[in-house]
């Protein structure tokens, strides 16, 4: 999906936003507006939510996240694109002081299209997370991990502060015109990747891996 183009790169209704700036469309580049330093494109469609690190906090550590995910395998998934929405604030301290601008997050809600195999009863996405559970269960996967699967969606901005609820409406407005425009374009969905590479995590300086379809 062309994410720039639901990007308010030009500032035209966003007044200002967290210090990582546009999460998607590339991630923040050396054009835009505002000042910030380049940032990387840390977009990504949550499947399971980890939570804690901290085996001690009932979490669960990076190794046996590793060791779960070398034993699952799953075909390309088709992500339908259903909307963009605002809300929830991220760290903008709203509650401390009601004379400021309310902050809220920007996040494109996507939906995994349902697929059958021949004779199965569950989807292939369906599956894959029943092995998805099954493989972290089997590392002794910690309690803070989420007993179900994540809503899926792409976060693509934090602490966004609008001019005024009317540009804040407008945005949505012109934001959800295009995305209306991927549906009548993928109307079953489509897989969605990359043919790039990068390294993980990000920022470090270890090896670049491949980042495609299912990784």
């Amino acid at each position: 999906f062309p994410m720039e183009n639901i990007i308010d790169r030009n500032y035209d209704y966003v007044m200002s936003m967290d210090e990582d700036g546009w999460l998607v469309g590339g991630g923040y580049k050396s054009f835009d507006y505002s000042g910030k330093m380049p940032y990387i494109d840390s977009s990504h469609t949550e499947l399971l939510r980890i939570g804690s690190l901290d085996v001690d906090k009932g979490g669960t550590t990076i190794e046996q996240v590793y060791e779960a995910m070398s034993s699952v395998t799953f075909a390309p998934f088709s992500i339908y694109p259903e909307y963009l929405k605002g809300g929830g604030g991220h760290h903008s301290g709203d509650n401390e002081d009601q004379q400021k601008v309310p902050s809220s997050d920007v996040t494109l809600i996507v939906s995994v299209v349902d697929t059958y195999e021949d004779g199965d009863s569950y989807s292939s996405y369906e599956i894959f997370l029943n092995n998805l559970f099954s493989a972290m269960q089997a590392v002794n996967g910690g309690s803070c991990m989420d007993d179900h699967d994540t809503d899926p969606h792409v976060s693509m901005a934090r602490g966004v502060k609008f001019k005024s609820a009317y540009h804040q409406e407008q945005y949505m407005y012109s934001a959800n015109l295009e995305v209306a425009v991927w549906q009548a374009m993928y109307p079953k969905g489509t897989p969605i990747g990359s043919k790039g590479y990068a390294s993980f995590p990000p920022g470090s300086r270890g090896n670049k891996q491949y980042v495609g379809y299912g990784n």
